[in-house]
């Protein structure tokens, strides 16, 4: 029996650093925040805001928006959000905004026009960055506001802020 609980650690031990260990410096250099900007009983908004150094130390700034539908309406309690929701061109749209901290408020670094789906999506993305280096405005701690809208008669959605993140040029 000594043997089996030996041979147990030993195994527990090499999935625990398989699970926690190694990882790369770049892998926790972002932040992001994901949240449904709105939600009806139909559909939903979902959006991610997110600041990053970029695995190349480059960096970039991304957003996106995501719509959603109920997943099943025959259910005790239907989840509004269980589904994509495919929309045609023009209806799903996001835009950004690059914050910097001043030292005593968020002021605005640079910000993008608001762009929109060109085909039939559920989701859709916009990123500035990776490859080339994003604009910044100087070493410091910036944050993303994602602005996430979904077309269905109005526009639904909102401003989602990524959390702060330091980075250095």
């Amino acid at each position: 029996m000594k043997r089996h609980w030996k041979t147990a650690t030993v195994f527990a031990g090499v999935l625990i650093i398989a699970v926690l260990g190694p990882s790369s410096p770049a892998s926790a250099h972002y932040v992001y925040a994901q949240n449904y900007l709105y939600a009806s009983d139909e559909t939903c908004t979902q959006a991610r805001s997110e600041v990053s150094h970029g695995g190349n130390g480059q960096g970039y700034y991304k957003g996106d928006v995501k719509s959603r539908a109920k997943l099943n309406l025959q259910l005790p309690n239907p989840n509004p959000c269980g589904k994509d929701w495919g929309r045609p061109p023009g209806y799903l749209t996001v835009g950004l905004n690059l914050l910097k901290w001043d030292g005593s408020a968020w002021a605005m670094c640079t910000k993008t026009d608001m762009y929109y789906n060109t085909s039939n999506a559920a989701q859709f993305q916009l990123a500035v960055g990776g490859n080339d280096r994003a604009p910044t405005c100087g070493p410091g701690y910036y944050a993303t506001n994602t602005w996430a809208f979904v077309q269905n008669g109005d526009w639904l959605g909102g401003v989602l802020w990524s959390g702060q993140h330091q980075l250095p040029a």
